[in-house]
């Protein structure tokens, strides 16, 4: 005996309900809605698109005015400490030519100092220095005995005979950071 079945076959029935039925189909472009989000997008899309451009627009021309302020900064406080630079040096200058000096007259000289101290900001304390590198005058003034002859900057002056610039280094005598500036006083025989 055989037997055949016949099934019977359910013939797709078209949903009405919009989770069921693909979102494409549920679209239409002749639909005012449709027609009205694509306007919108039309306009707000390029909108956007402007927004992000001048934003990075923007952020670039604020990178480089602050690369301009940093630059100009940079030059102005060069031309500074420049300035600074000659001027301690004319000072120092004088302070050579000076006869207190010459004759290491140690309240004459450390009064100088603390006058001169008093009327400027930009230095932390002024010295004077016999050529062995014994400190005899000083503003502020010193407790004890100080000596710079290990320091690399009274060396270079001793070797040299000329002004120094010396490196950044906390104060022997001052305890703040400074950049010691070096003068020398010379005799007739140009002996420190």
């Amino acid at each position: 005996m055989c037997m055949f079945g016949v099934g019977s076959l359910e013939t797709p029935v078209r949903s009405r309900d919009p989770e069921k039925r693909g979102i494409m189909k549920n679209i239409s472009f002749t639909s005012l809605r449709v027609r009205l989000m694509l306007l919108v997008l039309l306009i707000i899309v390029p909108m956007l698109g402007l927004s992000v451009y001048y934003g990075i627009e923007g952020r670039n021309r604020d990178r480089l005015e602050a690369l301009e302020k940093a630059k100009r900064l940079s030059r102005n406080a060069s031309m500074l400490y420049q300035h600074t630079i000659l001027e301690t040096r004319q000072i120092l200058f004088t302070f050579s030519q000076m006869p207190q000096f010459r004759d290491q007259d140690s309240a004459a000289c450390s009064k100088i100092f603390a006058d001169l101290l008093k009327k400027t900001k930009n230095y932390t304390g002024f010295s004077a220095v016999k050529p062995n590198g014994e400190v005899f005058a000083s503003a502020p003034s010193i407790a004890k005995p100080v000596s710079f002859a290990d320091r690399p900057w009274f060396r270079r002056l001793v070797q040299t005979r000329s002004f120094v610039i010396g490196e950044y280094s906390i104060g022997r005598i001052s305890g703040k950071p400074t950049v010691v500036l070096g003068y020398p006083l010379l005799d007739h025989t140009g002996q420190l």
